[in-house]
């Protein structure tokens, strides 16, 4: 675990070094999804399947989102950061593989937090690579599934640790604003609104500090297969 102050050290850079770009990236998807989300939650309907229905455009929307961004953060690591439009347009390549797959994660995460919580975390840690095997060795949502699980074993508490320190340093922050706006019984929709894009910035680093490791277990990949003097993929 000696590796994890250094590593999230890498992501707290990359973070404040982009900041402007990987926000470019999502906020034209979160803040019309978010101002959605706030009038939902405040006017909609709040029973029934209403608020599930509500959640239709985020979940159609996030594999976009979502793979710009992982190509904007592959791109900005080998010095080259790509436009936004092209990191969208190559995106809308890969919509169909990671809705997929994230079908897939979500069931294999929600039959680990079944088993309790910890079965739970250790599925999420396994499965950090999935995305940037779909997107950037352009796999199969399964075949990407099956190579994360393989390729995180060693480090799975390695990634665990990371995404736990990277969610309570950006999420206590927000619950205890949050709280205080609810005791001064001063919540409404532009809190909801507001505090949903905070939330969706902040989460940015879980994707950066996975990329990091990955790109830690490809280094480390190249390096053995250097010494060992052979060509074999990965």
């Amino acid at each position: 675990m000696q590796e994890l102050k250094p590593l999230l050290n890498d992501t707290w850079t990359f973070y404040k070094a982009h900041f402007v770009g990987l926000c470019s990236i999502i906020l034209p998807f979160v803040i019309p999804l978010d101002f959605f989300y706030a009038v939902i939650d405040h006017y909609g309907d709040t029973q029934g399947y209403g608020r599930w229905l509500a959640l239709i455009p985020g979940v159609l929307v996030l594999p976009i989102y979502q793979g710009a961004l992982i190509l904007y953060i592959a791109s900005a690591i080998s010095g080259e950061p790509i436009p936004r439009k092209q990191c969208y347009q190559l995106a809308l390549r890969f919509w169909l593989p990671l809705m997929l797959l994230y079908i897939i994660m979500t069931v294999a995460i929600c039959a680990g937090l079944l088993l309790l919580i910890i079965p739970g975390l250790i599925v999420l840690a396994r499965v950090t690579f999935s995305e940037f095997y779909c997107i950037l060795y352009e796999e199969k949502a399964i075949n990407a599934f099956r190579l994360s699980w393989n390729k995180t074993e060693k480090y799975q508490g390695l990634i665990l640790g990371g995404l736990l320190v990277i969610v309570l340093i950006t999420t206590i922050p927000v619950w205890l604003v949050e709280k205080i706006i609810i005791v001064l019984d001063a919540w409404n929709p532009m809190f909801t609104f507001l505090s949903g894009i905070v939330s969706s910035i902040l989460a940015i680093p879980l994707t950066i500090f996975g990329f990091r490791v990955f790109t830690m277990h490809q280094e480390t990949v190249k390096t053995t297969k250097k010494e060992l003097g052979t060509e074999k993929n990965d």
